[in-house]
């Protein structure tokens, strides 16, 4: 398993954890400066410098025998990021996955790695594809808009503009793909070049209109060709030799060693104008610059010390049982599951009395305190809290 990331996606690595507020008559939680609101709407992905912080985040996660597409709509619901499962990866196949205090960044890494699958970002977007197949996404997207810029300038500058992708359960992605076209008032040519096929519903953060178009096209080995005369986007077969231009930010570090990458990609065309480095070359000799920028970078002066983790005060946290629980849980921007069967054997009801307080405890301290003054254990899948007897 490999994870791509093109240059500046992914940022360096600081401990934060989430923060609330607990309400009536439970007391409050300290905030830190880094505190933000209680729960999360489905539909507000973060991009840009927000998800490069989120990225950064450290979280524990407890996945057993969870199907691959259920985990990966846990954490990007949890966490507001666009993820996209490639149509060629089983949705079911069963991830167990436990780490405790590990970056968001590194638990989608594992969490590839577990569905035999590579990360790649295309924009905002964290595309799971086949091994060996997710930069067909990122090749299709920039092609098409390197192609659309030389030949209608204006237009490319309007398909830049982003927008949110969704579709629902069961879309045929060859009338998706037909959509997209329409809502452009541009013909898409070779649609039956796409099998037939039935899709799970998917819901992306604004992205522009070639990543829309690489993302899907890529899952099909397929790549568009605008023909802004005729309006009409022509479909072509992926060749795995593709060379293509790609543009990279250089450090001034970078910048006085970069005759060095004439050694490791002989065969691609190299060009430096002052702080940007221009590589025509297939996606090959592309991964080998990466890995050099982030080598070069390794190189650069230490990064800042990391924030501290956060943690949370409670005092005279008191009340019912599944009233306790459920405040805490919207307080922490978690959804709670509550196994009333079992805690109804274990003597458990939802009007048990509750009393805990914590001082200056992590997450798992708090949780463990709340769930230990009735006698009960919790475990953490994603942003869903579990709460069951003691077994």
């Amino acid at each position: 398993m490999r994870i791509l990331t093109a240059p500046g996606v992914l940022p360096p690595v600081m401990v934060v954890s989430l923060v609330g507020s607990l309400l009536c008559g439970m007391g409050t939680f300290r905030q830190s400066p880094y505190a933000f609101g209680n729960s999360f709407s489905e539909k507000d992905y973060l991009t840009g410098p927000a998800l490069r912080s989120r990225l950064e985040w450290h979280v524990n996660v407890a996945f057993v025998e969870r199907p691959f597409r259920s985990a990966v709509r846990s954490l990007s619901n949890g966490y507001q990021i666009g993820l996209l499962l490639d149509r060629r990866i089983d949705p079911d196949r069963p991830i167990t996955l436990q780490l405790k205090d590990v970056s968001l960044k590194g638990v989608l890494e594992q969490l590839a790695r577990q569905g035999e699958a590579e990360l790649l970002w295309v924009g905002p977007v964290a595309y799971l594809a086949p091994v060996g197949k997710a930069w067909q996404a990122l090749a299709a997207a920039e092609t098409c808009e390197e192609i659309l810029r030389l030949s209608a300038p204006t237009l490319a500058a309007e398909w830049r503009r982003p927008s949110p992708l969704s579709w629902p359960d069961f879309t045929v992605p060859r009338e998706l793909l037909a959509q997209l076209g329409e809502e452009i008032g541009w013909k898409i040519i070779g649609l039956e070049r796409i099998p037939h096929d039935l899709w799970a519903g998917a819901e992306l953060p604004p992205i522009t209109l070639f990543e829309k178009l690489g993302l899907l096209l890529a899952q099909f080995d397929l790549r568009p060709i605008p023909e802004p005369k005729a309006r009409e986007i022509y479909l072509e077969p992926l060749d795995p030799a593709l060379r293509w231009r790609r543009i990279y930010s250089l450090s001034p570090t970078q910048q006085t060693t970069v005759q060095t990458l004439s050694r490791i990609i002989p065969q691609a065309e190299v060009t430096v104008r002052g702080n940007q480095l221009a590589v025509l070359g297939t996606w090959s000799e592309h991964e080998r610059v990466i890995q050099w920028l982030s080598r070069e970078d390794d190189r650069q002066p230490a990064r800042p010390a990391r924030v501290p983790e956060r943690r949370y005060t409670l005092r005279q946290g008191r009340g019912r049982f599944e009233s306790v629980f459920k405040q805490l849980s919207t307080a922490l921007g978690l959804e709670l599951r509550l196994d009333y069967e079992g805690l109804s054997r274990a003597g458990i009801l939802p009007d048990t009395p509750v009393s805990f307080s914590v001082e200056n405890a992590t997450l798992e301290e708090l949780l463990r305190a709340a769930t230990d003054s009735v006698g009960c254990d919790y475990r953490l899948e994603g942003n869903v809290l579990f709460v069951f007897p003691k077994r």
